[in-house]
C-alpha cells in the first residue's frame, strides 16, 4: 500500500549525531551526500541550532544543500500568545495571581507579552518560562508568579569558551574538553553552580533554565553573534 509513497527521514537535533566510531562532520557530509543522491525519492528533514548551522556553513556548504529553511528561533507575538493560551487551556483550570485573584484576559495578554520581550519571542523559551512560573493550588487553580530572578555574568574567559562549546554541541565530557581545549578547571565551577547539569551517562549539558541568559551574556561579550 506504500509502494507509491515517498518516505521522510527526520534527523532531530543533528548535534547529537555522533559517537566514538563516527565523527560529527563525517556524519554531516554523509547526510549531504545522501541528499544529492536520494532527494528525488526521499525527503530529508534536519533540525539544528542556528549556532551549529553557522559553524557548518563556515566549514562546509551546509545550508546551500537544502531547498527550504525554516527558522523557529523567533515567532510572532500572536503565535506565542496563542501557544501559551493553548498550553493553559489544556489544563481546564482557573488562572490566578499570587493573591488568589482571577487573572483577566487583558492581564493574561500582558503577562505573555512581557515574556515575549524577555525571551526575544522564542516560543520554546516562553513556554518553558510559563511552565516554570505556574503552580497548582490546593483548590485546583493555576497560579502564575512571574520570576524576577536573573543570572549574573560571573563567567571567566575560560568558562565563557566552555559555554560556547556547549551551546554548539549541546553536550560535553571532561575528556573532550581536556583534549580539545587543554583545560577543565572551569568545568567544575560551572557544574557546581548548576549552570551545567550532568545526565545519567555522565555527559554535561547547559541547564535549560538559564540557557537563554547564558546565550545573551555571551552575545553581549561578543563571543556569540
Amino acid at each position: 500500500s506504500r509502494f507509491n509513497s515517498k518516505p521522510i527521514v527526520i534527523l532531530d537535533d543533528l548535534e547529537f549525531w555522533q559517537d566514538k566510531s563516527h565523527g560529527f562532520l563525517d556524519n554531516v557530509r554523509a547526510a549531504l551526500k545522501f541528499i544529492e543522491s536520494e532527494s528525488d525519492d526521499i525527503l530529508l528533514i534536519i533540525s539544528v541550532s542556528k549556532l551549529m548551522q553557522m559553524h557548518l556553513d563556515h566549514r562546509i556548504s551546509f545550508s546551500n544543500s537544502f531547498s527550504t529553511y525554516i527558522d523557529v528561533s523567533i515567532s510572532s507575538t500572536t503565535e506565542v500568545f496563542n501557544a501559551v493560551r493553548l498550553r493553559h487551556g489544556a489544563s481546564h483550570r482557573k488562572l490566578v495571581d499570587d493573591n488568589d485573584e482571577l487573572i483577566s484576559p487583558r492581564q493574561f495578554e500582558r503577562l505573555v507579552y512581557r515574556l515575549c520581550k524577555k525571551f526575544d519571542n522564542n516560543l520554546g523559551e516562553v513556554l518553558q518560562a510559563w511552565t516554570y512560573g505556574t503552580h497548582l493550588t490546593l483548590d485546583n487553580k493555576v497560579v502564575f508568579i512571574e520570576s524576577s530572578h536573573y543570572l549574573p555574568d560571573f563567567f571567566t574567559k575560560e568558562e565563557a569558551i566552555l559555554l560556547k562549546y556547549v551551546l554548539l554541541y549541546f553536550i560535553i565530557d571532561e575528556r573532550t574538553i581536556k583534549a580539545f581545549l587543554g583545560y577543565e578547571s572551569g568545568l567544575k565551577r560551572l557544574a557546581n553552580t548548576k549552570v551545567l547539569v550532568r545526565n545519567e551517562k555522565g555527559y554535561l549539558s547547559l541547564n535549560t533554565v538559564v540557557s537563554h541568559e547564558v546565550r545573551k551574556n555571551l552575545i553581549y561579550r561578543g563571543i556569540l553573534k
